[in-house]
């Protein structure tokens, strides 16, 4: 019985094969694939080079974009990805933080991307505001974040008024300002955007 025991705590290596203690590797999922520490730091390693780097089909840092900045499991085919606690445990510090960089980089990427779409909500916003003539400047500093923050969950821009009023009254209700007829008018609201 301890025999079984210790086989069950055992696994073998989805990349090398090798049979290994279940603590030495990580494993994708609920009941995925078994990597062993030594595999998954050179998957890492791969997954986090520059490309031009890497001597075989990985394309580095590009793959590790390409999944959100997450390594995926090195099984075959498999589309489940590492997370951030299970590589800080297994990998070493210089390799962690050669990870870490590598994703700081990614979102630098992203954000870039960004900027000009967010240039330019601000500068319609902004635009309409002075051909009013100016005045209240609340609802432009409400609606360019509602606008920025629609457009990376992917709602419509038209939309963006619902999102901000969803998103204000949001706030009321974390404050303890809302009665019930304001937050039936949410749930009507909630209710159009499904």
């Amino acid at each position: 019985m301890l025999r079984a025991a210790l086989e069950e705590q055992r696994a073998e290596c989805a990349v090398c094969f090798c049979d290994e203690p279940r603590s030495d590797g990580v494993t994708c999922g609920e009941d995925g694939h078994f990597v062993c520490r030594d595999c998954l730091a050179g998957h890492v390693a791969a997954w986090t080079s520059p490309p031009g780097d890497v001597d075989d089909d990985f394309q580095g840092l590009r793959l590790l974009a390409d999944h959100g900045g997450r390594v995926r499991c090195a099984g075959e085919a498999c589309a489940e990805t590492y997370s951030d606690r299970d590589l800080a445990r297994l990998l070493s510090d210089d390799a962690f933080a050669q990870y870490m960089a590598a994703k700081g980089k990614i979102t630098e990427a992203r954000i870039a991307a960004m900027e000009p779409g967010v240039r330019r909500i601000a500068q319609d916003a902004l635009a309409a505001w002075l051909e009013k003539g100016g005045g209240n400047f609340v609802p432009v500093a409400e609606m360019v974040p509602a606008k920025v923050v629609g457009n990376l969950l992917g709602l419509p821009d038209g939309d963006a008024e619902r999102h901000r009023n969803w998103a204000m009254v949001g706030g009321e209700m974390l404050a303890g300002d809302v009665d019930l007829p304001r937050m039936l008018e949410l749930a009507r609201e909630n209710a159009g955007m499904a």
